[in-house]
């Protein structure tokens, strides 16, 4: 129960049903979000547009396959299969971030102390 201040009206959002909402979109918000946001949206956002973006999780899923990516390639296909998407699309997500990436089929070596390189 929240009790949200509308028009100068204490309103009980627990009386507030899904048909009370003013249109389709609000319908689908009070379903999707919950009554409470709904009721927000409409007492505190009026007559302002909200545009949600098509590609709007973006972001979000490019910092955690930054947070996932270890340096590796079997870690580019494993994060490749986890997001359904082509090592092609992660490896790109990647590089716009600035990571180093390395190209398909290259080696990896890393040495534990640089002195043991041979001279």
């Amino acid at each position: 129960m929240t009790i949200v201040n509308c028009e100068g009206i204490e309103l009980d959002t627990v009386l507030v049903k899904r048909e009370d909402m003013p249109n389709e979109i609000f319908q689908e918000i009070y379903d999707l979000c919950g009554v409470e946001t709904a009721v927000n949206l409409l007492n505190y956002m009026p007559a302002n547009t909200i545009i949600v973006p098509a590609r709007g999780m973006s972001k979000i899923v490019s910092k955690i396959i930054r947070e996932l990516y270890d340096g590796s390639t079997a870690s580019l296909r494993s994060i490749a299969r986890r997001f359904k998407m082509p090592e092609l699309k992660v490896r790109k997500i990647l590089t716009e971030s600035r990571v180093n990436v390395p190209v398909e089929g290259q080696c990896q070596f890393e040495f534990l102390n640089s002195n043991n390189n041979p001279q």
